[in-house]
């Protein structure tokens, strides 16, 4: 069967084409998923660290509020309405 020039020359740049194109989609898919891997670490590092800041900036404020009742009248005792039955 004889195949004629035409046919000769599309079939290999055909193929080619398509090559390429595969290679060139694997590595577009890489390089997104390392991108997208890459800001999903940075934006949970960045909530973890406001967290943590938060919680650091609550326990500090409750000290100082916990320090500075005590100092106003320390020998007043526990506030009167809180008793220790009311957690039972």
């Amino acid at each position: 069967m004889k195949y004629g020039l035409r046919i000769k020359f599309l079939v290999p740049t055909l193929l080619l084409v398509v090559l390429f194109m595969g290679a060139s989609a694997a590595v577009s898919y890489i390089e997104s998923r390392n991108a997208m891997e890459t800001e999903i670490i940075r934006q949970v590092n960045f909530i973890d660290d406001e967290a943590s800041r938060g919680i650091t900036e609550w326990l500090n404020r409750n000290t100082l509020d916990v320090d500075l009742m005590k100092t106003k009248n320390p020998a007043a005792g526990p506030c009167p309405a809180f008793q220790s039955t009311d957690l039972i």
